[in-house]
């Protein structure tokens, strides 16, 4: 690295350390904090007004939502926000409340079908079988649940398909409040899988171009992981001998237009990088974990997942990427990527509960329609084993999904133009 990189990095890394442990989890711990500027009868009337004039709601029923909501809403730091992201988490809470416990027969019409979905699939958890429940019971439920549906909101907006985000959600594994945290992971190593499985292609050709043409994998191994010792050695400005693990990297960085309120020091993202699968570093990416305490999850799932494609692109693959990562981070990256995900939110949300309506109308019979082919739907369920009958992994799984998803789309098109 030249002085003039290193005089960049230093100006933007606040401080730096090299650890053998894991990086922070994207979830973070909510927090406490209360903020006074914010009207709370102001947000409560907003939420009221969205889910009764908006969204259809009867008064009673929306009141009820909110009243049921109050408590998840203290725990899960809801009350530490700004005015509009108190409104939409208020909102949001009372929507997923509804959907599962509000009396089909008072749901508006628009949210029938995804009503049915979210309850079938809480039936489908407890065995199928029929419960009869107080509210108290039926609100701890639906806690869980909505807590999923969150998550899954979250990682729509953050730029996930909504069928693989859904997918991930379930099938994460783990204690309740970390399933956010694992489903990111298992999103963001699927966007990058294609590349892992060239990645010892692109760095034999790499080699070959250096004179190097029958180095084996190990060889090729040995090699880059003395380049990324001395990388992280010279971005921490330490020997490479201080080096303890090089399998991890965490790096604080101070980010711009994030302002820390209420706190006496800034508060800094953290940059959490793991190589142990990522042997053939920089010919492919590493697993790459992005927070920051002020941030919520499905904003830093925002950020991760820019960050993931700016460290797969033609850009960074084959060269020592760890400072541009820096960077990017230091730049106006991550307010691009927040401020996407801010207008899917405020875009998006009815689409979440009502984007269902389409696929529905293309199950109904359309021997009226002229003869126009209807597309074959890909509603099988995405197999658990391989055609050898070895079983398949998670990201095997969300990738056959997202492809589903791809060739399902392009028959839509397809049928659409014909149409025309």
């Amino acid at each position: 690295m030249t002085s003039a990189q290193q005089n960049m990095v230093g100006n933007l890394i606040s401080s730096l350390s090299l650890t053998g442990g894991r990086g922070a989890s994207a979830g973070g711990s909510a927090s406490s904090a209360i903020r006074t500027d914010v009207d709370q009868d102001d947000v409560d009337r907003k939420c009221f007004e969205e889910l009764t004039r908006k969204k259809g709601f009867a008064e009673s029923q929306a009141k009820k939502a909110m009243e049921k909501t109050t408590a998840q809403r203290a725990k899960d730091g809801d009350l530490a926000q700004g005015f509009n992201e108190q409104k939409k988490r208020r909102v949001h809470r009372a929507m997923d409340w509804l959907i599962l416990n509000c009396s089909y027969e008072e749901l508006p019409e628009a949210f029938k079908k995804s009503a049915k979905e979210a309850r079938d699939s809480r039936k489908k958890k407890k065995g199928g079988e029929e419960e009869e429940e107080d509210d108290d019971e039926v609100g701890a439920t639906a806690s869980s649940s909505s807590r999923e549906t969150d998550v899954t909101k979250e990682l729509f907006f953050a730029g996930f398909g909504k069928k693989i985000a859904k997918m991930a959600v379930l099938n994460a594994r783990g204690e309740e409040n970390k399933k956010g945290d694992v489903a990111l992971d298992d999103l963001l190593s699927a966007m990058s899988e294609s590349l892992k499985k060239t990645a010892l292609k692109r760095a034999k050709m790499a080699f070959a171009e250096s004179g190097l043409e029958d180095a084996s994998k190990e060889r090729i191994e040995e090699i880059l992981l003395d380049a990324r010792r001395e990388e992280l050695a010279d971005i921490g400005g330490l020997d490479v001998e201080d080096i303890e693990d090089d399998n991890f990297a965490q790096f604080e960085i101070q980010m711009k237009g994030v302002v820390s309120l209420g706190k006496k020091k800034p508060t800094h993202a953290t940059l959490s990088l793991d190589f142990r699968r990522s042997k053939l570093y920089p010919f492919e990416p590493p697993r790459v974990h992005f927070t920051h305490p002020t941030l919520t999850f499905g904003r830093q799932a925002a950020v991760t997942r820019a960050l993931v494609e700016v460290s797969a692109s033609e850009e960074y693959l084959g060269e020592p990427m760890l400072d541009g990562l820096i960077d990017w981070l230091s730049g106006d990256g991550p307010l691009d990527a927040m401020e996407k995900y801010r207008v899917n939110a405020e875009t998006l949300i009815d689409a979440y509960y009502e984007d269902d309506e389409e696929e529905e109308n293309e199950n109904e019979d359309d021997n009226n329609k002229g003869g126009i082919p209807r597309p074959k739907t890909l509603t099988n369920a995405v197999p658990t084993t391989s055609n050898k009958g070895a079983p398949l992994s998670q990201n095997d799984r969300l990738k056959i999904q997202s492809e589903r998803d791809k060739k399902f789309a392009e028959q839509k098109k397809a049928m659409l133009k014909h149409g025309a």
